[in-house]
C-alpha cells in the first residue's frame, strides 16, 4: 500500500477514535485546532516508523513542517499548559488506541 493511502486510512482511524471529522485533520488552514490534529497525527505516524519526509510526502507538508509537528507534542506531553487545544492535542498524542490502529495498517 502506497503512503498516501497508509495515511488516509490513518485519518479515519483517528476521526474514528476522536469523533473530529476526517476533514478536521486536513484542513490546509492555520487555525490552530486543524494544526494540532494535525501535529498529533504525524506524532503518532513518527512514533511507528515513519520518517519526516514521508509524513510530509503522504500529507502534503515540507519534512521541516512535520518536524516542527512532531517536536512540539514531544514538548506539549512534557510541558502541559493551560489551553484546551494543547491538552486535546496531548490527549489524542498518547491515545494508545489510535496508536494501535495506526501501527495496524
Amino acid at each position: 500500500m502506497n503512503q498516501t493511502k497508509t495515511y488516509n486510512l490513518a485519518i479515519r482511524a483517528a476521526a474514528e477514535v476522536t469523533g473530529y471529522p476526517a476533514h478536521a485533520w486536513t484542513d490546509p488552514s492555520r487555525r490552530i485546532e486543524g494544526t494540532r490534529l494535525r501535529w498529533a497525527l504525524w506524532y503518532h505516524l513518527k512514533m511507528s516508523g515513519w520518517a519526516c519526509s514521508e509524513i510530509g510526502r503522504a500529507s502534503g507538508y515540507d519534512r521541516t513542517n512535520v518536524n516542527y509537528g512532531v517536536a512540539r507534542i514531544e514538548w506539549l506531553i512534557e510541558n502541559p499548559n493551560q489551553y484546551d487545544i494543547d491538552r486535546v492535542a496531548v490527549r489524542i498524542a498518547t491515545d494508545e488506541q489510535l496508536r494501535q490502529m495506526i501501527q495496524d495498517i
